[in-house]
């Protein structure tokens, strides 16, 4: 499955790169259904380039009723991306935690 989306920020290219890069933690404490996003693993695999893993643990605002059936691993997944300086490109892959088989 592909997603993409397209979002306009009026803000200079390198500063919103480098917050998303290396303060997407920090970033995520301000989104309202997402509890927490850890970072597990940071490495430079090559000059320019920064690959991530990170634990995302959602918190969404369900009907209570829906409570009961939602397990808190099945609102968890990794993300690994690699980030690439001088192209502007970020590729991730998504893992879920639950029913990753």
């Amino acid at each position: 499955m592909e997603f993409k989306t397209t979002a306009v920020l009026k803000h200079p290219q390198k500063i919103v790169w480098w917050t998303m890069r290396d303060h997407l933690p920090e970033i995520a404490e301000m989104q309202q259904e997402i509890q927490s996003v850890q970072e597990q693993e940071r490495e430079h695999p090559a000059p320019g380039q920064t690959r991530v893993v990170s634990i995302w643990r959602a918190a969404p605002d369900l009907p209570g009723f829906l409570m009961q059936y939602v397990k808190p691993e099945m609102l968890q997944w990794t993300d690994t991306a690699i980030w690439k300086d001088e192209l502007w490109e970020c590729h991730w892959e998504i893992s879920p935690h639950y029913l990753s088989e």
